[in-house]
Formats: C-alpha cells, sequence, structure tokens
C-alpha cells in the first residue's frame, strides 16, 4: 500500500482542502465581518451552482462544500505540477499557482456575463486577490509540510 507522500493526488487532495478553508475564512471574514467586498468564495461558488446567491442555510453549506472540493481538485492539480518542475521556492510557486487559478476563475465568469460576478468593484477584486494569495501561501506550507522528510538520529 502506497504512502500518503506517495500519493499525489491524496496529497494534493488534501492540501487543497486545507489551503481552501483557510482561504475561504479569509474571503468570509473579510467580505462579511469587515465589509470588505461583495462577493466571497462561496458566493462565486452558488453563482455557479444556483445562478444567484445562495439564500438558505442549505445552500450555504452546499456551495461550501463545492467550494471546497475546487479547492481539493487544484491542490491536486498543484502536486502533480510541482512534481514536474521543482519544490524549490515552493511558497512562491503556491501565490502564482493560486493567483493563475483566481485569474482564470474571473475571467471565465466576465467572458460568460455571469450574473453578480460580472461586475464587481475594485475591493471586491482586492478581498478575492488577498485570498487567491492566501490559498496559494497555504498550499505552499502545507506541501513543504507534508513533504518533509523525518530526521535522521
Amino acid at each position: 500500500m502506497a504512502s500518503i507522500k506517495s500519493d499525489r493526488y491524496t496529497t494534493g487532495f488534501m492540501v487543497g482542502v486545507i489551503a481552501g478553508l483557510i482561504a475561504d475564512a479569509v474571503s468570509f471574514i473579510l467580505s462579511n465581518l469587515l465589509k470588505m467586498g461583495k462577493v466571497s468564495y462561496e458566493d462565486f461558488a452558488a453563482v455557479l451552482i444556483y445562478g444567484s446567491r445562495a439564500s438558505t442555510v442549505p445552500e450555504i453549506i452546499f456551495a461550501h462544500l463545492v467550494q471546497l472540493f475546487f479547492s481539493a481538485l487544484v491542490g491536486a492539480l498543484f502536486v502533480f505540477w510541482i512534481r514536474k518542475v521543482t519544490d524549490r521556492f515552493l511558497i512562491f510557486k503556491g501565490i502564482c499557482y493560486g493567483l493563475f487559478v483566481w485569474f482564470f476563475a474571473f475571467s471565465v465568469a466576465q467572458l460568460y456575463k455571469l450574473q453578480f460576478l460580472s461586475r464587481l468593484d475594485l475591493i471586491t477584486v482586492i478581498q478575492n486577490y488577498v485570498a487567491a494569495i492566501t490559498y496559494g501561501v497555504v498550499l505552499g506550507l502545507t506541501l513543504r509540510t507534508l513533504d518533509k522528510k523525518p530526521k535522521q538520529k
């Protein structure tokens, strides 16, 4: 049976969930508690699923779970990609990757003129940018932590 370190998909999935949870928390705090932006990550997922923001607690929970699943899949892709290049400067590469995913997702929303996502103000874009950077930092840190080899005595 392969260890978790040798199973890139499972490692990436776990790293993506952890990074997604923290990025979602940052996004939620910035948009809902500090009122810095109008669209959080779970709002983005809700619009893609329902065509509008979630309006009930079950819809919010489901949208959040979908967002975490997406974060997990993106984390798995990151691990496969990082194994093809090099794991040097993991945090920098994580940030670049998180920003690429953010830019790609927002570009798709703009291209398809998704209601509620196609006209965003600067503070909302910056709030999501910060969450994307957070996702990338946590992705790199978590992968580096999981990949550490045990010290020899």
